[in-house]
């Protein structure tokens, strides 16, 4: 896109996509007006296109099959529970909803394993 500094602003980005939720925003923010200052409008805008794009890809698709595998939990279901976390509990709940999701799926696994054990027992 011959954007100037482009490898620091693509650093700067990622560097703060770590923070949640707020990071992202402010580092897309700040490259832009770094952008549109070093070159013009219309790159500062097809930087944002470009950026946006990126983010909502990283955060819709790639973030929740990331979280899903390590935790062994669908990505949907991942995506389900920051939107309902979010919505019930606000930014607490984005940040709590996924680590609840999966300790009720272990407790879940764990419930539907003791009743498959005492069922063959009963049998014997």
């Amino acid at each position: 896109m011959g954007i100037k500094y482009a490898p620091l602003l693509g650093f700067f980005i990622g560097l703060f996509n770590m923070i949640p939720y707020v990071g992202a925003i402010i580092a897309t923010a700040i490259s832009a007006i770094v952008t549109l200052i070093t070159g013009g409008l219309s790159q500062a805008i097809w930087m944002l296109i470009v950026v946006i794009i990126l983010q909502q890809i990283d955060a819709n698709i790639i973030n929740p099959r990331i979280v899903g595998k390590s935790l062994k939990i669908s990505p949907l279901l991942v995506l389900f529970a920051v939107t309902f976390g979010g919505a019930y509990f606000g930014i607490l709940g984005m940040f709590l909803a996924v680590p609840v999701i999966a300790v009720i799926k272990i407790l879940i696994d764990d419930f539907i394993r003791y009743r498959e054990i005492r069922k063959r027992r009963i049998k014997e």
